[in-house]
């Protein structure tokens, strides 16, 4: 159901926010609330969190060991989710370890060890046709 999106104001742009979701959802969910987002607001940005593929695996994280959570969908690109639905187009990605070497010894390490398969930030935006 897309009741969710019900009292929100769609006569200007909005920002959604998918920090620690997406990578809990199918391809099939993400593309339903793509759609969802394109259908209820004809013009908008989403900023979310991508997890890789290879960083899918439940017993590396803590956060879920302990739970019955399970990961849906990874991406290698943001150009991937962007597939999904073709009104969105991706803005900008960046990669969350790459971004954190910056700040100490210990994360230039990991960032080297990592590259490029950690979580990412990417901001994508759509806008309804006229």
């Amino acid at each position: 159901s897309d009741d969710w999106t019900d009292g929100i104001p769609n006569d200007r742009e909005i920002i959604a926010v998918a920090e620690g979701l997406l990578m809990y959802f199918t391809k099939e969910q993400i593309r339903g609330l793509l759609e969802s987002l394109r259908d209820a607001f004809p013009d908008g940005y989403l900023v979310c969190e991508l997890m890789h593929p290879a960083m899918m695996k439940e017993d590396r994280h803590d956060t879920i060991k302990a739970t019955k959570a399970k990961f849906g969908w990874g991406t290698e690109s943001g150009h991937d989710l962007e597939a999904l639905c073709g009104d969105f187009t991706l803005i900008r990605e960046t990669s969350l370890s790459q971004e954190m070497k910056k700040y100490s010894l210990i994360n230039k390490i990991a960032a080297v060890v990592i590259g490029n398969r950690n979580n990412r930030v990417a901001v994508f935006h759509w806008r309804a046709s006229a």
